[in-house]
């Protein structure tokens, strides 16, 4: 998305952490992404402002609808990137631990086989879904409704986050 006159979102968090020369190599990489995230925060916040006004200002259901999903997407982000920010600020020593510090939980052997292989199934459930999604999606556009194509492929795509996020879990609990 373009703030209005400011370039794209990303030119800022990109310059957050690029010098004039390019990459500040000097710099531990967790305070690079400690700016980047700060900015984006700044930058997610001014997003959902403009989304809400547009909102407020929409008498098309359609644009409404589509408006209060991305708010609701940037308000997920925004606190995802919160939630990064606590970290970071952990692992920079301005805080004492951050809410991903930790290890993996104990886990007996059996529960840890059977999670992995939940997980397994969902990832392969969420697999199976974002093709049929994308099929649909396909279908719908061709019966002349470019909405409902926008909307599945839209519920594919976070299928296909779910995937990657099912398969860290699987991975982490793997490797405990």
């Amino acid at each position: 998305m373009t703030q209005q006159g400011k370039g794209s979102l990303w030119d800022g968090v990109l310059s957050a952490i690029q010098s004039p020369g390019g990459v500040r190599p000097e710099e531990p990489f967790s305070e690079q992404l400690q700016r980047v995230v700060y900015r984006h925060i700044a930058a997610e916040e001014s997003s959902i402002e403009r989304y809400q006004k547009l909102l407020d200002d929409s008498k098309d259901p359609v644009a409404r609808m589509l408006l209060t999903e991305l708010i609701t997407d940037e308000k997920h982000h925004h606190g995802m990137l919160q939630r990064m920010e606590v970290q970071l600020e952990a692992e920079l020593g301005e805080k004492s631990s951050g809410l991903f510090s930790g290890s993996v939980g104990e886990l007996e052997p059996a529960e840890r086989k059977a999670a992995i292989s939940e997980l397994k199934d969902l990832g392969n459930d969420e697999s199976s879904g974002v093709k049929h999604l994308r099929d649909l999606a396909k279908q719908a556009r061709s019966a002349g409704s470019d909405l409902l194509g926008l909307l599945l492929d839209a519920l594919a795509t976070d299928s296909e986050k779910h995937q990657r996020l099912l398969k860290f879990i699987e991975k982490r609990l793997s490797s405990a």
